[in-house]
């Protein structure tokens, strides 16, 4: 009876087939152990938040989208361009596109601002006629592949009435966002969201400059004004001291003004330590078919005295490009008809 357990040894009475009951398993049978759980990826995490979501008619509600990756390990983002030391005073800022730049800038100004007043919608006859869907989106509740395309052309109108912050902070959130069919968004209802953003946001930004009452907004693009100060917001992080940088004023060859990276406005006045100026040597991107990427190649000198600023404003070929990603140039490419002659 070695071979049995103590319930089936205390019983004689049962019969043999009764002893190698279920109830009694072989002690030298070892249970197989039960299989480790899989973890779960963010594509998995998404599906069970659509599944959980379904209505009975096999859409989802707007509510779709709504996950918890803890997961998943962030993705570090730049906050600064390379740069390289010449020598002392002088620096080059160069081995990135000047969209990435241009992000990089986003970014800064949405960290310094630190979302004060994030939470502050218009109301009366300018409130939002989605104003729960920008919370959403604002707050990471929902993620704008997850709404459809007829939502996000009703709220495209609301974007003129966010504040400047608010339309930075959704800027930073949908920074590498590529507009895309796939997941039930109509790319061109994508596309036009994002390029009313753009348009609004450095328009707006412009205008925060021109307020300091020295730039005319008759003269310059206000939008020019934006970017402008966004790419140099993003160099910034870069050469931080001094906080100034010497700027002519897009559309201008006369006037010169000086840019605080640290608190986003201008001068007129030289600062008393002194200010940091630039020599632009960017240029197009040769290997790229869509001409739509241009290499940043800024070279930046500390100057100290006034009368050794260059009277010439710094040479640019080219407008800033708009906040293009990898996937949209590769688009771009494959709509490109091949010039092979095979």
């Amino acid at each position: 009876m070695g071979n049995r357990c103590q319930q089936c040894a205390s019983s004689k009475a049962k019969t043999l087939d009764n002893a190698t009951d279920k109830n009694c398993p072989d002690p030298e049978v070892e249970p197989l152990a039960p299989p480790k759980a899989r973890p779960q990826g963010e594509k998995v995490l998404k599906a069970i938040a659509r599944m959980g979501k379904q209505r009975p008619s096999g859409g989802f509600n707007s509510e779709e989208g709504r996950y918890s990756a803890s997961n998943v390990k962030a993705v570090p983002v730049m906050m600064a361009p390379p740069v390289e030391t010449i020598k002392d005073g002088l620096w080059a800022i160069k081995g990135i596109y000047e969209h990435q730049g241009l992000k990089i800038g986003i970014r800064r100004l949405d960290q310094l601002w630190a979302g004060d007043g994030l939470d502050s919608y218009p109301k009366g006859k300018g409130a939002l006629l989605k104003e729960k869907l920008f919370k959403s989106l604002l707050s990471g509740e929902l993620e704008i592949q997850s709404i459809q395309g007829n939502d996000i052309s009703a709220a495209q109108p609301d974007i003129q009435r966010l504040s400047l912050v608010q339309l930075l902070r959704l800027r930073v959130i949908l920074i590498d966002y590529v507009p895309s069919g796939a997941s039930g968004l109509s790319s061109g209802a994508g596309e036009a969201f994002i390029r009313t953003l753009d348009s609004i946001l450095f328009e707006k930004l412009g205008h925060r400059i021109a307020s300091a009452g020295i730039v005319s907004s008759e003269q310059c693009s206000l939008s020019s004004l934006g970017r402008e100060a966004m790419m140099m917001m993003g160099a910034a992080g870069a050469v931080t001291s001094p906080q100034w940088w010497a700027w002519w004023v897009p559309g201008s060859d006369k006037q010169r003004v000086f840019f605080d990276a640290q608190n986003f406005t201008i001068a007129d006045t030289f600062p008393a330590d002194g200010v940091l100026e630039i020599t632009i040597f960017s240029k197009p991107d040769t290997n790229d078919s869509t001409g739509m990427l241009r290499w940043m190649d800024w070279q930046v000198r500390k100057i100290t005295k006034e009368a050794d600023l260059n009277p010439e404003p710094p040479r640019k070929n080219g407008n800033v490009g708009g906040l293009v990603s990898e996937e949209v140039l590769q688009a771009g490419r494959a709509r490109l008809k091949s010039t092979d002659s095979s």
